[in-house]
């Protein structure tokens, strides 16, 4: 995988989970004071549009296929609605950016929506702009995905793709392979998708567990371990936090050896993730907590 496509799933992989609460809070008011500024940086005529619905929909009736639900229920996730989560990222010394991520339920169709907002702050954008949308479309009791589509404007790099996954066939179908298809194991995440359903998962440290993820033209196996327990403290707060190495096993390997990612997530029944930091070929990144909000609160 290319280093840009490294950079944006390591950044994304930092996907919406509701959070337990910490001992500090931070107002609007305080966050949108960050360097930065990702209140006014965040406006939706700055980011691509999504595919509309027809377009969808026409992709299912090609395939001649729908949407699986209720395939299986997963008791422990705990439903989650109307979060907003923001994330600063820096590249070594620099601050670069900032991530937005929101979870909601579709009124008409019962989805869980997760979508994610990447953008550089001022400083970047002077010579390289970035404005990322990435969506994915999950059954909210199965966690498991039915859409994703993103829409990258980096630079003068521009790209939008979905895939399709057709959970009941255990077939993905994407914007590359419009005539065929890639066979895939049940229940098979994308890379947006995988962190909301490693909320679901217990476990302390001494622990190991997969995941099988698609990404690009195919799927791979997911090897986390659970490493630590310690406390977290990033700009949203303090929080009790269990810190997991994920480290991809198999066949066609995304990262190199050298690559090390480490994820802070909390150590609680809602798997927040705070904090992220890798060690990649073209440097290290860092995405902290800075604010979030859920249910009207702020935090």
């Amino acid at each position: 995988m290319h280093a840009r496509a490294v950079l944006r799933c390591l950044v994304f992989v930092l996907a919406a989970c509701a959070p337990g609460r910490g001992d500090t809070t931070l107002s609007v008011e305080s966050a949108c004071a960050h360097e930065g500024d990702w209140c006014k940086l965040d406006q939706p005529s700055q980011y691509p549009r999504l595919f509309p619905v027809r377009f969808v929909d026409s992709i299912c009736t090609r395939k001649r296929f729908s949407f699986s639900y209720g395939l299986r229920k997963l008791d422990s996730v705990p439903l989650v609605t109307g979060e907003k989560f923001v994330y600063d990222v820096g590249w070594g010394p620099l601050r670069a950016g900032f991530v937005i991520l929101e979870t909601s339920i579709d009124s008409g169709n019962g989805r869980l929506v997760v979508e994610g907002r990447g953008m550089t702050n001022n400083f970047f954008s002077a010579f390289y702009k970035v404005r990322d949308l990435i969506r994915t479309t999950m059954d909210a009791e199965g966690m498991y995905p039915l859409f994703f589509e993103q829409h990258l404007r980096e630079g003068k790099y521009k790209d939008n793709r979905w895939e399709m996954f057709d959970q009941t066939a255990r077939r993905v179908y994407t914007h590359s392979n419009d005539t065929g298809f890639v066979e895939c194991p049940p229940f098979v995440q994308n890379y947006f998708s995988l962190f909301m359903y490693l909320r679901t998962l217990s476990f302390v440290p001494g622990d190991s567990f997969y995941a099988d993820c698609f990404v690009h033209t195919k799927a791979f196996r997911i090897l986390s371990r659970c490493v630590e327990r310690k406390p977290v403290e990033v700009e949203a707060g303090t929080f009790n936090c269990l810190l997991v190495k994920p480290v991809l096993v198999g066949e066609g390997r995304v990262f190199t050896k050298k690559d090390e990612i480490s994820l802070w997530l909390t150590d609680d029944a809602y798997k927040m993730p705070v904090m992220l930091r890798a060690k990649i070929a073209v440097g290290s990144i860092t995405a902290r907590l800075i604010w979030y909000e859920r249910k009207g609160e702020h935090y």
